[in-house]
């Protein structure tokens, strides 16, 4: 099954012990914006494999970046195999990182007491223009009413 460029995927959490599903929404982008906030993401046309989606996020936004653990790594002088081999890391974990994908709390939490260093030490979140003109703009009214 072919999904055109149109097509919204949702990711919702349903219950605890299940995992997410994927909804696909069949509805123009200006009756759902109506009632979401987007972040677009560019979609290429995508075909579903049974449960499994290829190529689905061709966007340009990537929301967070671990350039900041490259940098307390190396001002405390630990390895990325020393965090594997002597620190229980999973080499599955460093990938994600080398990757910017994600990593649980969990992981971040261990990270930080490795490294004795807080998560801005570890990660480092960006925006996209339009969600950094969206947030100022919610600043900007917070502290206009105050």
């Amino acid at each position: 099954m072919i999904f055109s460029s149109s097509t919204i995927a949702i990711s919702i959490k349903m219950f605890p012990s299940i995992s997410s599903a994927i909804y696909y929404l069949k509805l123009p982008l200006s009756i759902l914006s109506a009632y979401f906030l987007f972040s677009y993401i560019k979609w290429n046309e995508t075909a579903l494999n049974g449960n499994e989606i290829k190529d689905q996020y061709k966007g340009e936004m990537i929301m967070y970046n671990y350039n900041a653990l490259w940098r307390t790594l190396k001002k405390r002088g630990i390895t990325t195999y020393s965090l594997i081999n002597h620190y229980n890391i999973s080499s599955h974990t460093m990938s994600n990182i080398r990757h910017n994908e994600n990593i649980t709390m969990e992981t971040l939490h261990k990270l930080c007491q490795i490294l004795h260093c807080q998560a801005s030490d570890v990660i480092e979140i960006t925006f996209s223009e339009e969600e950094a003109a969206y947030y100022q703009k919610i600043k900007d009214e917070h502290f206009r009413h105050q």
